[in-house]
């Protein structure tokens, strides 16, 4: 017997985002990940250094300090906010780290619909 199995084209498109995700999380941090697969401009991606910084800091149970916190700010914030001091005067950082779905819905191509996560994956 011959069976044929006939997928949606949204659970298609599902599948292959599930296994992208799996994929770039072992190459990348989730948030980074997620801005690669939306193909964001370059000034919203996090730079080799942060994702270094990012890298050493995951897997680690220690607490982060505020100056590790402000160098992994989400990058749309990069360019406005230089001092550590105005950035968590105005903001505050969510413990809460999103999933990889989470994030694919809260980042937008258009800015003006985007959240802002920093490179934890927490909303700011």
């Amino acid at each position: 017997l011959r069976a044929t199995v006939v997928l949606s084209e949204e659970a298609v498109t599902r599948r292959k985002d599930e296994l992208f995700g799996k994929e770039q999380l072992l190459a990348d941090p989730r948030s980074v990940a997620v801005r690669k697969r939306l193909d964001l401009p370059v000034w919203r991606m996090h730079r080799e250094a942060e994702i270094l910084i990012l890298r050493s800091v995951v897997g680690c149970n220690l607490h982060v300090d505020k100056v590790t916190q402000f160098s992994l700010r989400p990058p749309e914030l990069r360019s406005i906010f230089n001092n550590i001091g105005q950035y968590f005067r105005w903001f505050s950082c969510s413990q809460v780290r999103l999933s990889y779905k989470q994030m694919v819905k809260a980042l937008n191509r258009d800015i003006l619909k985007s959240q802002w996560i920093d490179a934890f994956g927490c909303p700011v």
